[in-house]
């Protein structure tokens, strides 16, 4: 028989063997196993994190492969404009960093239907709940107006070569304009013979265009499976300053010599010289009007206050840095105009901070 202080010394030399406490086996004189209490844990889901870990490390791999392949393709496509930096006495290192250094600043550029739809479907930027709000569309309609006998060849000349603004007070403004035969000719009035008479001379058409800045707005959703999803509703305060611009745009066509207009309302196919007021006056609900829309805008709007706005003065993401917005959905209200010129200078603005920012 075998002392315990032999069988405690013989499992002393055994416990450092397995890189344990020798002490702990002379104390009780047990021979103890002693295991991390994270080995204990893991230990039958090892190989799960192992492989885990692996697929990691591996789309590491394959995003660092990427974003090097983005870069280089940048460059290749830029290769004039690295050679003149480089003429000018650019050197390598700074080419390189200026390279790298734009990929830190992100700029979207998908309109006011396209920025919202990528900001929701990524969830960014909308901490304050107005991503996709706000959407304004500055309804319009074509006001057609007969000259019998007169060739007034709207299709000829310069679109949109004048404007009237005497009613923005009223957020109304005209434009010269014409509609293509495919896009117009359904409005006309009429069927069978009569309606085929007045496209045989769809050549004495003259057209003045309606167009609002409506305080009307909409929203742009995306939806579960993804799709973009628009609603929009016209109210009846709007309704109302578009009839008032449609009676004006018939005015100035009886007072050019039409002999009819076709108003674009639901119910009056066309009116003759002294009828506007049937335009104005008449018990019609906004769905009456026949209208179109060019202009979205103002679904990611501007402003210094984070509560009410997406992007600030200088068109960043109040929430996420180096995130620009440079479209039409930073334009916080309806125009009253045209808003491509306002989209360009916007634009040009932001990018010049953007510029500013990297030097």
């Amino acid at each position: 028989m075998l002392e315990a202080a032999e069988l405690g010394a013989r499992a002393g030399e055994r416990a450092r063997a397995r890189g344990e406490q020798p002490e702990l086996v002379a104390l009780t004189g047990y021979d103890v196993d002693v295991e991390p209490l994270f080995q204990w844990v893991t230990a039958d889901a090892a190989p799960a994190l192992r492989a885990a870990f692996a697929g990691v490390l591996l789309l590491l791999v394959i995003a660092c492969a990427n974003v090097a392949l983005l870069l280089l393709m940048r460059g290749t496509a830029r290769g004039r404009d690295l050679a003149i930096r480089a003429a000018l006495g650019g050197g390598r290192s700074r080419v390189a960093l200026q390279q790298v250094s734009e990929g830190v600043l992100l700029a979207l550029a998908g309109g006011a239907l396209g920025t919202p739809e990528l900001l929701l479907s990524q969830g960014l930027a909308n901490g304050s709940g107005h991503v996709g709000r706000h959407l304004h569309v500055q309804p319009a309609c074509w006001v057609g107006a007969r000259f019998d006998g007169r060739q007034v060849r709207g299709w000829d000349g310069v679109m949109q070569s004048w404007r009237v603004d005497e009613w923005l007070n009223r957020r109304v403004f005209l434009e010269a304009t014409f509609t293509p035969l495919a896009f117009g000719a359904p409005w006309l009035p009429g069927a069978g013979a009569a309606l085929k008479e007045r496209i045989e001379r769809y050549g004495e058409l003259g057209i003045v265009g309606v167009h609002l800045a409506d305080t009307s707005e909409g929203r742009v959703r995306v939806g579960r499976r993804g799709e973009l999803r628009l609603s929009y509703r016209l109210t009846r305060d709007d309704a109302r300053r578009l009839r008032f611009g449609i009676a004006r745009a018939a005015e100035i066509h009886f007072a050019a010599g039409a002999t009819e207009v076709y108003p674009q309302v639901g119910g009056l196919r066309s009116i003759g010289p002294g009828e506007e007021a049937k335009v104005e006056e008449g018990l019609f609900s906004p769905s009456a009007l026949r209208l179109e829309a060019f202009h979205p805008m103002g679904t990611a709007r501007m402003g210094p206050d984070p509560r009410t706005s997406v992007v600030g003065t200088s068109g960043e993401s109040h929430e996420v840095s180096c995130l620009y917005v440079a479209d039409a959905s930073v334009l916080p209200s309806a125009l009253g105009a045209n808003p491509m010129l306002t989209i360009m200078a916007c634009a040009r603005r932001i990018a010049r901070g953007m510029a500013e920012r990297l030097t």
